[in-house]
């Protein structure tokens, strides 16, 4: 038993349970705003669960991006990604047949909402899009030095995090607009940020005083995301919302979290844990795949 895949593993449940909370929250009067206690909390454990979809691509950057896992492009399609797409079919079959059934519908609609997908199975898309490019980045972060694979993550941080942060910003976001459009950076922003930052946290030592300013800075970013994103509903002409995958928050917890996984999970585990987390671990897929079944079934 590896000590290194228990921690990940520890690390997977964690993201998925969080995932299912998320959705839970935003299943419920979440979406409709009301100006009482409840709803405030609703509100703050909303904003802080966005982490964990970054945090699902960066583990899958540290698996897929490690010159030690050797993966043909001929094995990448025929079983990673072929694996995603079946799982996407199925399991969208299976949502749209509950949607026929409780709602209403044709063969047509059947078809269209398989191929369109239950909303939460957006993710199986996007990590298609990352299989599919991974041997172009993993050949390009091969003999790449550290400080080229940081300045690297720097721009995917500016275009991914901060732009988008100064963006809202409604005069800022005009005068950025054209620019960003223009300068193109898909290469560096998005999930690709994520997907390289995993890999590169695995890869790099991290030194103990690092990481305590990041656990620090990722207390203030939470307190400061979950002040605005309370405070900004008062005014909801001109509110700034902090929410989401590529929002502060979401990076510096996601960061935190891998970190943890990688430097103090395995002191909190004994061997009877380890054997359940691996346990939970192999089905925390099929966990997030089924969750909001359940959802469904509470909330119609």
């Amino acid at each position: 038993m590896k000590e290194i895949n228990i921690n990940y593993d520890l690390l997977r449940i964690i993201d998925t349970l969080s995932v299912m909370l998320l959705h839970i929250a935003t299943a419920t009067t979440w979406t409709n705003y009301e100006n009482t206690f409840n709803w405030y909390v609703v509100n703050s454990y909303v904003t802080i669960l966005h982490w964990a979809v970054p945090c699902f691509v960066m583990i899958s950057g540290m698996i897929f991006l490690n010159p030690n896992k050797k993966i043909s492009i001929k094995t990448l399609y025929s079983k990673y990604i072929k694996r995603i797409i079946v799982a996407y079919l199925f399991w969208s079959a299976l949502y749209s047949i509950y949607d026929i059934i409780a709602y209403g519908g044709s063969i047509k609609t059947f078809i269209t909402s398989t191929f369109n997908g239950h909303f939460h199975l957006w993710y199986l898309v996007m990590l298609i899009g990352l299989y599919m490019i991974t041997p172009m980045i993993k050949k390009s972060i091969e003999n790449m030095d550290k400080k080229t694979y940081e300045y690297w993550l720097l721009l995917g941080c500016i275009f991914t995090i901060a732009i988008p942060l100064i963006r809202k910003v409604k005069l800022l976001d005009t005068v950025l607009e054209q620019n960003l459009e223009t300068i193109g950076m898909g290469f560096v922003t998005g999930y690709i940020f994520y997907y390289l930052l995993g890999y590169y946290l695995y890869k790099y030592d991290v030194l103990p005083k690092q990481r305590r300013a990041i656990y620090i800075t990722t207390i203030i970013t939470m307190i400061f995301c979950i002040f605005i994103n309370n405070f900004s509903v008062m005014n909801l002409e001109n509110r700034i919302y902090l929410l989401g995958p590529f929002d502060i928050s979401s990076l510096s917890i996601s960061v935190s979290m891998f970190l943890l996984a990688k430097y103090n999970f395995n002191n909190l585990l004994n061997n009877k844990m380890k054997k359940y987390i691996v346990m939970i671990s192999e089905v925390s897929f099929t966990m997030y795949l089924v969750h909001d079944f359940i959802n469904l079934l509470f909330y119609k």
